[in-house]
């Protein structure tokens, strides 16, 4: 496919760096996907990611070598300039910096500072390239001291809630900015059952049940996420609508009211007074 031609001035690269598993692939994959450049969402843990097409990243489900990919955006093409996050790569990483206007430092909230981000921030400033940060998974610090206040169940429901209304609302908008801020509110906030779900899982059940509980509540999620593909292609397929976020979205809160129907009474001993 020929791309038409862009003005200079209307030409930009940006690097995505930081440490192994922060992100970065994963926001890249978002960006691309609600500026159309792809028709389906990939995630790295699925193998799918357009990033991260080498069979050896589909199979360890990382990063290991630097990838490309082009969006536009109010008549600017916007080039993203994926990088690994390991220090082993960081040849990949120097590449990166170079062939790019700016950079894009990815920060994992829930494991701080790496090899990786150290790494990339000093070939940024060596380089002097415009840079800014992206704090990732905040959600996970932000999360056990709401549940705290308000119980587990309380903060996996009620953080779920307006998650899913944002995923809804997406396909109603017709800005790019405004479907990004949707997303990333929804992004910030979806997460936050993460541990309070491990938690609760583990607090309700006997120790010897734990590992069995762990696999019961993990391998649904792991289905869902391979079936979903291929029914929002389908959808998308019938109509360029986003009927699969306004599926997804009405599944999830569904599925949060009978959460809390069904586990509100039964409290972890931490939570009972």
């Amino acid at each position: 496919m020929t791309m038409k031609s862009v003005d200079p001035a209307h030409l930009r690269s940006v690097v995505l760096a930081g440490h192994a598993g922060s992100g970065k692939t994963t926001l890249a994959e978002q960006l691309l996907f609600r500026a159309g450049a792809v028709q389906r969402l990939g995630r790295v843990d699925d193998g799918t990611a357009h990033l991260d097409f080498e069979p050896e990243e589909q199979k360890r489900k990382e990063s290991l070598s630097l990838a490309v990919a082009t969006f536009e955006h109010d008549a600017t093409r916007i080039t993203l300039v994926d990088t690994p996050g390991y220090p082993d790569f960081v040849a990949e990483v120097i590449s990166g910096f170079a062939a790019a206007d700016g950079a894009l430092f990815v920060v994992d909230a829930s494991t701080g500072i790496g090899a990786g981000l150290e790494t990339a921030v000093a070939l940024g400033r060596s380089t002097g390239r415009a840079a800014c940060f992206f704090l990732n998974a905040a959600s996970f610090l932000v999360a056990p001291r709401i549940a705290e206040r308000v119980g587990l169940v309380n903060t996996m429901v009620f953080t779920h809630l307006p998650a899913n209304l944002c995923l809804i609302a997406v396909p109603f908008v017709d800005s790019l900015p405004v479907a990004l801020v949707l997303l990333f509110i929804r992004a910030a906030l979806s997460q936050m059952d993460v541990p309070t779900r491990s938690s609760y899982v583990m607090a309700i059940v006997l120790p010897e049940e734990r590992p069995a509980a762990a696999s019961i509540t993990s391998v649904p999620r792991s289905l869902a996420s391979a079936m979903s593909p291929f029914l929002a292609g389908y959808l998308l397929g019938v109509s360029p609508f986003g009927w699969p976020l306004l599926l997804a979205g009405s599944v999830k809160i569904v599925y949060d009211l009978l959460l809390l129907a069904m586990f509100r009474k039964v409290r972890p001993p931490e939570e009972i007074p």
